[in-house]
Formats: structure tokens, sequence, C-alpha cells
């Protein structure tokens, strides 16, 4: 694809990122725009989010360090409970469920958890 955000974040060099990268992005140019207030504490910024959205949070807090707090409500499935072990949480699920959330690399884990 290479219209609308994932054609540009193709040419700043993210290729196949998958949509909670795209997320994270848009979140990081949201503070951009957020930033430009005078009385924003720049100490004391958070991301949150719940289920898609609290992986993304958690995507955008890894990838921006102004972002001083990462918040996931609940990451959900092949969220913040790492899959392994899990019920309803496994790779192969939430893959052919929503398989453009991840970037395609993520499916070879599908029934290999421990090799992540």
């Amino acid at each position: 694809m290479s219209n609308g955000l994932s054609g540009v974040l193709a040419k700043i060099g993210y290729n196949d990122t998958g949509k909670l990268v795209m997320w994270a992005y848009a979140a990081s140019r949201v503070l951009d725009y957020v930033l430009e207030n005078e009385v924003i504490d720049r100490e004391h910024i958070a991301v949150a989010g719940h289920s898609r959205l609290g992986k993304t949070a958690l995507v955008a807090g890894a990838f921006d360090e102004r972002f001083t707090c990462a918040y996931s409500n609940d990451s959900g499935c092949s969220g913040a409970a790492i899959t392994r072990g899990k019920r309803g949480e496994q790779i192969s699920f939430i893959t052919k469920t929503f398989p453009f959330w991840f970037c395609k690399k993520y499916r070879e884990y599908a029934g290999r958890h421990e090799a992540m």
C-alpha cells in the first residue's frame, strides 16, 4: 500500500509497518501539535489506550521519548499478555482476524511463541 499514511511512512523508511505503527506515528504527530501550546507540561505527557489503542499506546511510548508515560488500560489480544499460555490471545488468531494491525513478519511467530 502506498497511499495515505502508508505512503508517508514508506517515504521515511517505515515499510510494511501495520496499522499499530501507523496509529502510533499519528499519536506522535498529534503530540507535535499539542506541544505548540506553551502551557503544556512537557515533563508529564502520557499516551493511553484500550485494546488495539492500548497496543498503539505502548508502541507510541516505545518510539517517542516525549511521552513520559505510556499506559495501556488493556492491550488485549496479542498485547501485554504476550500471547503465551493464554486462550484467545494466540498470534495465529489475531493475525487472521486483524492482519493489518501488525507487520507481516509477526505472522511467522504463529504457533512458535517461544521463538519471539
